[in-house]
């Protein structure tokens, strides 16, 4: 039989700790994934995400409730899913897109009765770290956006949301040219698209009536 010295038996006992740790660790991540980790000891920062679809542009044009014109006016702080919108244990933090609209080129709910529209996008702000897109206040914009049933502390919440992952659903205004560019997705990837807006109305307008 081998014998460990008193320092021996030590290292192993911290080498189980830490492979008990690791454990649990997995065992929280493998049954949320790390969207849905929350960690509620306040020593690592609590995020939770909403999961999107990059959807094929044709699909994203003939899906979205609302796709609009105008100038984004405020990127919000994020905020949890209560009307407190402070931080819950099993919330969804989110934050805001308000964007002032100048032009509704598919409206199927109504949206065009408010001059500025907030869309919803899960996570956090561009201003707390969200890599997810890149916009500007005072970047014209044309915006991809459904109206969703979002989980709410107590039921839900009808909120217009990006219709895509975050970083196709805007198109932005490029100077000196005037074109709105983008990503979109297709058969052959992705691929960026730039074009002036009347043309791209008429090719979202085309993609609608197939």
């Amino acid at each position: 039989m081998r014998y460990f010295s008193m320092k021996q038996k030590f290292a192993l006992a911290g080498l189980s700790i830490l492979i008990a740790a690791a454990l649990i660790f997995l065992g929280i991540f493998n049954a949320g994934g790390m969207d849905a980790l929350l960690v509620r000891s306040g020593i690592l920062r609590v995020e939770s995400r909403v999961n999107y679809v990059a959807l094929p542009f044709d699909e994203l044009v003939k899906t979205s409730d609302v796709i609009l014109v105008g100038k984004v006016i405020e990127l919000t702080p994020s905020r949890w899913n209560q009307d407190s919108g402070e931080y819950w244990a099993d919330g969804m933090q989110y934050h805001l897109i308000r964007i002032e609209a100048s032009q509704f080129i598919v409206d199927n709910i109504g949206a065009s009765s408010q001059k500025t529209i907030e869309i919803m996008v899960g996570g956090e702000s561009i201003a707390e770290g969200n890599y997810d897109y890149n916009l500007n206040v005072g970047d014209e914009v044309i915006a991809f956006a459904s109206l969703v049933d979002l989980a709410w502390r107590g039921g839900t919440k009808s909120m217009l949301q990006v219709s895509t992952t975050p970083s196709l659903a805007f198109f932005v205004r490029q100077n000196p040219s005037g074109e709105f560019a983008g990503v979109i997705v297709n058969r052959l990837g992705q691929s960026n698209l730039s074009m002036l807006l009347p043309d791209l109305i008429a090719k979202i307008e085309e993609i609608r009536t197939k």
